[in-house]
């Protein structure tokens, strides 16, 4: 009779046939366990772009320094963002990791940076690497239309307006190319210019970097261009991150104006007055008889005075002005009644207000320092008393005299004297141990210094240490000296 029982042997081989046919993907069941076990683990770490994050922080605001502040929030699409990003590795056969960290998300749509298409078409093994010819045909005047939003003030609202502008570019033009491993036949993208730049807007747009790098962006595009053209299969129709930036544009809704202007007052009436009483008979008819709509009447025309919209107030530049009228005081009572008027101006923004509080405490800290004329000659005398000091009891005796004269030493100077104080008590702790030591072994440990001085000026100071000096002469140190200069490059 066989044995219908399986041997460990059988079963691990069965098993590992099961989970060979495993494949990453949406389609199936397994497959799509697969992918979200894997899109979990990297949602969860800390190396992937922050779209794909489980968990990101946010900032929340500032402290009184001026610092951001964060907090860990959940991000709902970060597992599903990465399961996407899986998706789209398995289908081109990349590394998840490289996808994600060249997909960008620009409202809404993936786009790939510039640098990953142009590796994805050198490395695919169709074409030789790809290769850029960069012509630059003079200078030109180039005119454009700039569509900006006026408020008109007939109309009570904004309005769009044309103007014609004029720019001076270099005509650069630029043709992406490679070699059809297959065929031989040299490929070539369409010419994008500076000329085109301009026509599609993409040079004007604020911020562009059409206007500071345009030789990288006129290769960025032209690489685009070739590959949606040659290698579409690489792209998986997915726009590059500058295309989508270029596209881009900046819409102010025409009608975003069109909503009558409501004053103050005519709020607070329709809020705060009372319905008038309706009678009990007319309440039962109007519950119970349909309501007919009928056209609204014309309205009548009334003169209404036309009032200039209200300003908005820029928070930024009034924190701007703070600072200068803040740096111009030179007293601890005018700096702090400026920043009462500071914190009580309704144009500062909550964040702009504690910027203000920071820099009116560290203007404050600067006019309590002490006269730095007085602190210098301070600063000198302690840093002399350091280096003439023989033993680390007397260092110590030192130190706490220097704590007393703290206050009366600027930032500044009492940093170089902490400097020179902790140089000198290093100094006299290794005296200490080497006075220790016979002669053979501070000769050997003075050679092993030497040695392993990491520039010239570590190698002086070695040099210049008393218990160097008390061995001059000895040809082992002279000679370790000697090679170590010639290494250093002296």
């Amino acid at each position: 009779m066989t044995n219908a029982v399986m041997t460990t042997e059988e079963l691990r081989q069965t098993r590992q046939t099961q989970t060979a046919d495993v494949h990453v993907g949406l389609t199936t069941t397994s497959g799509f366990a697969l992918i979200q076990r894997i899109a979990t683990m990297l949602a969860s770490s800390t190396m992937v772009p922050e779209q794909y994050r489980k968990v990101i922080d946010v900032k929340v605001g500032k402290d009184s320094y001026g610092n951001a502040i964060y907090e860990p929030r959940d991000n709902p699409n970060g597992v599903a963002n990465s399961i996407v990003a899986v998706n789209m590795a398995n289908r081109l056969g990349a590394d998840p990791l490289m996808i994600m960290q060249n997909l960008y998300i620009i409202e809404g749509r993936p786009s790939w940076s510039s640098q990953f298409v142009i590796a994805s078409i050198n490395s695919s093994g169709k074409y030789s690497s790809l290769r850029f010819d960069v012509e630059d045909r003079g200078e030109v005047e180039l005119t454009y239309v700039r569509r900006v939003w006026e408020y008109n003030q007939g109309a009570n609202k904004k309005l769009p307006k044309d103007i014609q502008e004029t720019v001076k570019v270099r005509d650069l033009v630029c043709k992406a190319w490679a070699i059809e491993k297959e065929t031989g036949e040299r490929l070539e993208s369409a010419e994008i210019s500076m000329r085109m730049a301009v026509a599609e807007g993409w040079y004007q747009k604020n911020g562009s970097k059409w206007q500071t790098m345009p030789e990288q962006m006129l290769r960025y595009r032209a690489a685009a261009f070739f590959g949606r053209i040659y290698a579409p299969e690489l792209l998986m129709g997915i726009k590059t991150q500058e295309e989508e930036l270029d596209n881009l544009i900046d819409v102010t809704p025409e009608h975003a104006e069109e909503t009558p202007a409501v004053n103050s007052s005519d709020l607070r009436k329709s809020v705060t007055k009372d319905p008038e009483p309706q009678p009990a008979e007319e309440i039962k008819a109007e519950q119970v008889e349909p309501k007919v709509e009928t056209a609204p009447a014309e309205p009548t025309p009334v003169a209404q005075e036309t009032k200039a919209p209200t300003p908005i107030v820029d928070s930024t530049k009034v924190r701007t002005k703070y600072i200068k009228e803040i740096n111009a005081l030179k007293s601890v009572d005018g700096i702090q009644k400026k920043l009462a008027q500071a914190i009580a101006d309704d144009g500062l923004s909550t964040t702009h207000k504690q910027y203000l509080e920071a820099h009116a405490k560290q203007r404050i800290e600067q006019i309590n320092q002490p006269d730095s004329a007085k602190s210098e000659p301070a600063r000198n005398e302690h840093i002399r008393v350091i280096q003439g000091v023989k033993t680390l009891e007397e260092l110590k005796k030192v130190g706490a005299v220097i704590a007393k004269d703290k206050p009366n030493m600027t930032r500044d100077d009492q940093n170089a004297v902490a400097t020179e104080y902790a140089q000198q008590y290093e100094r006299l702790s290794q005296g200490e141990i080497l006075d220790d030591l016979d002669d053979d072994a501070v000769i050997k440990k003075i050679v092993t210094a030497i040695e392993h001085a990491k520039n010239i000026d570590d190698l002086n100071a070695i040099m210049a240490e008393p218990y160097t000096k008390d061995f001059s002469g000895i040809p082992e140190i002279d000679q370790a000296y000697e090679n170590r200069m010639i290494e250093l490059g002296e």
